[in-house]
């Protein structure tokens, strides 16, 4: 199939195809100025789209990717250094992951500081009036 039916039937912009083909990632055949995508572009999509759901970026999807080509995942040792990668991976998130709570407790400590001072203020503001109207 062409460039623009493989980016519309994987939810992608030809921009998106272009710039997987220019970084390597997509290696479709070319015949007379059009490229052409087969089965292999099939398969190597759904691991990019699967490795980016797992917030690989695309400096990381590309070195998995040569790498499973050249050594076509045959050997014990091939297998390992994709599981390392992918425990890596997991370690990389539970730590950003650590980071964003910290960043949501701030924000609502902040959020709820604020609450605070406005009904502070909204208490003082009423005794006042309580007090102008009693004079």
């Amino acid at each position: 199939m062409r460039i623009g039916e493989f980016a519309q039937k994987h939810s992608l912009t030809i921009d998106a195809i272009r710039h997987y083909m220019d970084l390597e990632l997509l290696l479709p055949d070319k015949k007379g100025g059009h490229y052409f995508f087969g089965e292999k572009e099939e398969i190597d999509i759904e691991k990019i789209l699967e490795l980016k759901k797992l917030r690989f970026s695309l400096a990381e999807i590309q070195r998995i990717l040569v790498y499973t080509r050249v050594s076509q995942l045959i050997s014990y040792e091939d297998k390992i250094y994709i599981k390392n990668l992918l425990h890596s991976k997991l370690n990389e998130l539970k730590e950003t992951n650590q980071q964003i709570k910290i960043a949501m407790d701030v924000l609502k400590n902040k959020i709820n500081e604020m609450s605070n001072e406005e009904n502070i203020n909204k208490d003082k503001e009423n005794i006042k009036k309580i007090e102008m109207e009693s004079i």
